[in-house]
């Protein structure tokens, strides 16, 4: 039995991709930089790095929301590089940016190292969770209805957060939930491989009310349909193939778009906040959807003026991040950066103060942080950070900085691991660990929004988990679930 049980983990936990794809991927990478990159050495360098930190985290046995946070840091890397070659430069020339990239190729391997402490192997986690005989699995009409249940929730919640400060971290901790949810939509159907006209359906509605926001949160549902499709689920490689072509349109979809916005943002916020440059909406629904669809729809696509060469440019520059960081190293060599910075020992304390305990405690500002240690000026309605991991090494310099990093890839894998063993479904259980890890220390976060948000979002899925999920699922699930042998 016990062996039959490990079978099935196997099959359960890992990125559902083709052993060549990975290899395909950096090769054709490192063939495109051989042929047309003036920076071959920063380009090759950066394709290994890649390389040895999958391997780090568990390769394909390990979750594929691992894959996701390495991947997209590495692209705030890689991009810098790319960009050198867009204008020209060559990089290695660049004293303070070469330091930046390799430092932070190395403290994104170290973070992979924790991760992989953390989480663990298969093995390991299979003989701490303990298998049901039969696991009772949610019907894709159950997920769905609880989606659309959930949505008036979470309006309230948006609604409430924007009360005060303190009520902003409450409740939007909670807003993760959403990304939960979708995940056991998207999962569902993939497993299933049924019901795929209602996730087209969802997509599209998530898609179309991200575009009409002031952030681009168009692209969360895309990533977390990517995520859910690279899972791996007991099926036939009919199916595997199906979600496969499923995540290349996704990831595809993910990139025009992103083109499409960036070269529509400026215009759209302008028009969206009525020129008082704040990050607010103030127009109403409607009027969003009929000025998007006049600039998208029939100035742009229907009269083919995106310029695409140039929404390239500007996308590798909002990618590209390493140019703070190279900032923040000159200033350190120069001694204009002031050594009671603390920026660690400054976030440990506010999370230590709970702003309902504390009213007082003020709020975080980034720019304010950013203003000391780059010494620039930055306007008061813009939000700039220089990176978790620059502030580590102010705090720590190198090579001390790798030691809370890897602490913090601990923490990453150490929560994930904790929802991989809870007594509920794979797709359950995957859906938790993708709330939780999905916009978990972003490249460009400031460690004191971070952390403090790492562990608010932690906690609140954890108490969901262990009291709302169990009540959910006696009511609706078990009573008409489906029941398989196997983890689903």
């Amino acid at each position: 039995m016990f062996e039959m049980q490990m079978t099935n983990w196997r099959h359960a936990v890992g990125v559902a991709v083709p052993a060549s794809a990975f290899p395909i991927g950096v090769a054709a990478l490192t063939g495109l930089g051989l042929l047309y990159s003036r920076n071959i050495g920063p380009w090759l360098l950066c394709l290994g790095s890649l390389w040895i930190t999958i391997l780090c985290i568990g390769g394909r046995k390990t979750h594929p929301i691992f894959w996701w946070f390495i991947i997209v840091s590495w692209s705030r890397v890689f991009a810098d590089v790319v960009l050198a070659d867009f204008d020209g430069l060559q990089y290695g020339e660049l004293e303070y940016r070469n330091q930046a990239m390799i430092y932070s190729l190395v403290a994104l391997f170290f973070i992979a190292c924790g991760i992989r402490f953390g989480y663990g192997t298969v093995k390991r986690l299979g003989q701490e969770y303990l298998l049901q005989d039969k696991a009772c699995t949610p019907t894709l009409t159950q997920v769905v209805g609880v989606y659309v249940c959930a949505i008036p929730i979470f309006g309230l919640l948006a609604a409430l957060a924007t009360l005060s400060e303190g009520t902003r971290q409450l409740f939007s901790s909670f807003l993760v939930l959403k990304f939960v949810f979708l995940y056991w939509v998207a999962a569902t159907v993939y497993q299933s491989g049924r019901g795929y006209h209602v996730l087209t359906l969802i997509l599209g509605v998530e898609v179309i009310v991200g575009f009409t926001g002031f952030f681009s949160t168009f692209k969360e549902p895309i990533i977390i349909l990517c995520i859910a499709a690279l899972s791996p689920y007991p099926e036939g490689r009919a199916t595997i193939n199906k979600r496969l072509v499923s995540f290349t349109l996704l990831a595809g979809m993910a990139v025009w778009l992103s083109l499409i916005w960036i070269t529509t943002k400026a215009d759209y916020r302008e028009w969206l906040n009525q020129g008082t440059g704040e990050q607010v909406v103030l127009r109403t629904l409607p009027e969003r959807f009929e000025w998007l669809a006049d600039e998208l729809i029939t100035n742009k696509l229907m009269k083919g003026n995106i310029d695409y060469e140039r929404a390239t440019r500007l996308l590798l520059s909002r990618i590209a991040y390493t140019q703070y960081y190279a900032m923040v190293l000159e200033r350190l060599d120069a001694g204009l950066i002031p050594s009671d910075e603390y920026r660690w020992l400054g976030t440990v304390k506010r999370i230590m103060m709970p702003r309902l305990l504390f009213p007082e405690k003020a709020a975080v500002n980034d720019s304010e942080t950013t203003k000391r240690l780059l010494g620039i000026s930055i306007d008061d309605t813009t939000s700039i950070g220089v990176g978790y991991i620059a502030e580590t090494h102010v705090d720590f310099g190198f090579p001390l900085m790798l030691a809370p990093l890897f602490v913090i890839g601990f923490a990453m894998g150490r929560v994930a691991r904790m929802f991989a063993t809870m007594n509920a479904p794979m797709i359950i259980r995957n859906g938790f660990i993708c709330g939780a890890l999905l916009l978990s220390f972003t490249f460009e976060s400031a460690i004191d929004k971070a952390l403090p948000s790492f562990v608010l979002t932690c906690v609140a899925l954890a108490l969901c988990a262990k009291y709302a999920y169990p009540a959910l699922a006696h009511k609706l699930w078990h009573r008409g679930g489906s029941v398989v042998n196997a983890p689903a």
